[in-house]
């Protein structure tokens, strides 16, 4: 596995586990990214690499979820 591979190995794991720790459903967090419900699911089980348009309305999405909730948002770990 090369660098590259990895790095989107670790974003996908990531979105992954906050996704569950926000209680939000793929499709949930589809429709708030704007993205479909076939490029989570793909992104999440590592079979697609995404755009950076796409990792950025997810994170944004994350970062919005986590605002409205109260909890504290740390994009960069």
């Amino acid at each position: 596995m090369g660098k590259r591979e990895h790095i989107y190995e670790i974003i996908a794991e990531n979105i992954r586990k906050e996704r569950i720790r926000l209680g939000i459903t793929q499709a949930e967090l589809a429709e708030r990214a704007d993205v479909s419900l076939d490029t989570i699911k793909s992104v999440e089980n590592g079979r697609r690499a995404m755009s950076l348009d796409t990792y950025l309305n997810i994170v944004h999405e994350k970062v919005i979820v986590e605002f409205k909730s109260g909890t504290s948002v740390d994009i960069y770990r």
